[in-house]
């Protein structure tokens, strides 16, 4: 980091620019060499799946911050409250059945 900081923004931005052609090279040169990635579809599955596991902690991590916020507020617990709470892990799960109902 230091290393950078003697720099000026033009060659800053230039060495930036080197960097991510190599990296978008990479895949290029990847797909090209012996028939490229072959596809399958489970794995592009279970990787969906994933992401939608930790889409469902993020959802439920945000539901409670929020709920924490009134809570921790003047009014404390009130019915509201909890049915704000209960709702918002209910349609968090929702969703998460909703995806995988479907095969």
């Amino acid at each position: 980091m230091l290393a950078i900081a003697e720099l000026s923004v033009a060659t800053t931005f230039a060495l930036a620019a080197v960097f991510v052609v190599v990296e978008m090279l990479g895949p290029f040169l990847a797909e090209r060499r012996k028939g490229g990635t072959p596809w399958h579809a489970h794995h592009i599955a279970e990787r969906y799946g994933l992401l939608v596991i930790i889409t469902l902690g993020e959802g439920v991590i945000g539901t409670v911050a929020s709920i924490n916020a009134v809570v921790n507020g003047d009014a404390g617990w009130t019915l509201e409250a909890a049915v704000v709470a209960f709702a918002g892990i209910g349609l968090i799960f929702a969703t998460w059945w909703t995806y995988f109902v479907i095969p």
